[in-house]
């Protein structure tokens, strides 16, 4: 009766809880997919950012690289909101990392941009 209801369960949460990554990954794949043949505009910036924060608890690294694309083609077009919003992104690596300073830093100047 007991090994029932733990398989009961475990199958419950796999129920409720696998769409949800396979609805991410669809929609990260399309969001890469869209970005290679996005020119280097405001949108491009906001596809990183989306990217970015898809990553925030299942891939730091990416995280961190989205960030970091975002943010140097939002200072290469002079997209102000976009520059201020991928410092934010990368504040929140840093806090996710637990270095609260380094995200501290950062997300005051984020604020500082906008």
């Amino acid at each position: 009766m007991r090994r029932t209801f733990t398989t009961c369960i475990i199958i419950s949460l796999f129920a409720i809880f696998f769409p949800r990554i396979a609805l991410g990954q669809s929609e990260t794949d399309s969001l890469r997919s869209v970005l290679k043949d996005q020119k280097d505009d405001a949108e491009k910036v906001d596809i990183y950012l989306d990217l970015c924060k898809f990553y925030y608890y299942i891939n730091s690294a990416s995280t961190i690289f989205f960030a970091r694309k975002a943010f140097e083609l939002a200072q290469k077009i002079e997209y102000q909101k976009g520059t201020a919003e991928a410092i934010s992104k990368i504040g929140v690596y840093f806090l996710l990392k637990d270095e609260q300073d380094s995200a501290i830093y950062h997300f005051k100047r984020a604020l500082e941009i906008n």
